[in-house]
């Protein structure tokens, strides 16, 4: 069983979010609007080679998003048994919650 952390961004805002969550969870797995800034998939890079259980997958917006969750899914990373947080970019963790997730 793995503890994944999923969002769906297309702003730099979460970044926060991923430096504060990377130490607490086997994975994360975004979906990114694909009309982002270079910028924000350049930092997505960036975090990628320094961290292999950072993921991000770049389609289309869609408000729908159980359409982008199940991108994860489809991905093959996230398996069945497998736990995953959703979150919005702007969205933070108590930091009580994140040392006591396992």
């Amino acid at each position: 069983m793995k503890i994944w952390l999923g969002a769906i961004t297309n702003s730099d805002d979460i970044l926060e979010l991923i430096d504060q969550s990377l130490p607490y969870f086997n994975g994360i797995i975004l979906t990114v609007d694909s009309k982002s800034e270079d910028s924000l998939i350049n930092k997505f890079d960036q975090i990628q080679l320094r961290h292999s259980h950072f993921h991000y997958i770049v389609r289309p917006f869609s408000q729908a998003h159980d359409w982008r969750a199940n991108d994860w899914l489809h991905y093959g990373l996230i398996k069945s048994g497998d736990y995953v947080c959703i979150m919005d970019s702007t969205d933070r963790f108590n930091m009580n919650f994140l040392t006591n997730l396992r």
